[in-house]
């Protein structure tokens, strides 16, 4: 594809989605990228190759972005963390434990302060949650 197709492309691409690749500045548009999100979602957590990958990164940047300047959430810990990310996504310990390898046992321990992340432990859990590792420090 030349440079030129790719300038068109996008060119029709920022008249129909704009407020969904711009960086959010208002309620209605912060609004507009979760809908967006929570209908790719599926496709794109059941799926490493969608076609909505980009578009799904794109929207998680520009809402984090927005939360973290108009909706700051206070810190949690890493634990707290763990537990917020699987209560919204709906997954049991076992699940994060066959998704990432790490035994059940020592997420119960995480998720109650009783045990520290290792490295090796944020990097499958931002890998599996769809985050940046920044979530669980």
């Amino acid at each position: 594809m030349s440079v030129k197709e790719v300038l068109e492309l996008w060119e029709r691409l920022d008249r129909v989605g704009h407020s969904y690749v711009a960086p959010i500045e208002t309620e209605e548009q912060y609004d507009a990228a979760l809908g967006l999100l929570e209908r790719i979602w599926g496709e794109v957590h059941e799926n490493a190759n969608s076609p909505y990958d980009a578009l799904f990164r794109i929207l998680v940047d520009h809402i984090s972005a927005y939360e973290a300047e108009y909706l700051p959430i206070p810190d949690a810990s890493p634990g707290e963390m763990v537990e917020f990310m699987m209560d919204q996504q709906g997954v049991t310990q076992r699940d994060v434990e066959r998704a990432t390898g790490i035994h059940q046992g020592n997420l119960s321990q995480i998720i109650r302060g009783k045990r520290n992340l290792t490295t090796q432990q944020i990097k499958a859990l931002a890998e599996y949650f769809r985050v940046t590792p920044a979530v669980f420090l």
